[in-house]
């Protein structure tokens, strides 16, 4: 639709806003505030499951996503944060992930099964982190509080998680 002065784009963007909140009104919908804890530049585990978040904020518009660097205020009023690799040194385990030649070689399948293997041993350390009131990353926090520490979880478990707190 094209219009052809102001005033008719300032009466469709007010409408749109309108449209909005009776939405919001009508099916209930209240806002679902999703902060992912991590490092900058991300680690692989933060990155998948940002972008799974992502993926699930297509599917729940009311969901505000927000990414959080570990060492800033907000992310330190949670909690002691540490880096799983950083955490697994203290044990002797090199937790350091390096895909560059898999990456050169383009072969994606080994690449995610890495990933998979790199997830599982890194949830391996949630217990002795925990034991010692250290949070892992990933953290994710979900209208103020904290949901899951150093996990990866599938898109299905976080989508029902955060579709049971937007229905409250």
């Amino acid at each position: 639709m094209v219009f052809s002065s102001f005033g008719g784009i300032l009466l469709w963007v007010i409408l749109q806003d309108i449209f909005c909140v009776f939405l919001k009104v009508f099916f209930s919908m209240t806002q679902v505030k999703v902060e992912l804890i991590g490092p900058y530049p991300p680690c692989v585990r933060c990155f998948k499951v940002f972008q799974t978040l992502r993926e699930i904020k297509k599917e729940i518009p009311e969901m505000i996503l927000e990414r959080v660097e570990m060492t800033s205020e907000k992310a330190k009023s949670y909690g002691k944060i540490v880096k799983v690799e950083d955490f697994a040194k203290e044990f002797g385990i090199n937790m350091n992930l390096d895909l560059r030649e898999l990456f050169r070689q383009r072969d994606l399948t080994l690449i995610e099964e890495k990933i998979r293997e790199y997830i599982k041993k890194a949830e391996g350390f949630i217990g002795k982190a925990e034991e010692r009131d250290v949070l892992l990353t990933p953290i994710i926090v979900i209208n103020g509080e904290i949901k899951s520490v150093g996990k990866v979880p599938e898109k299905e478990e976080l989508r029902d998680l955060i579709k049971s707190l937007n229905d409250k």
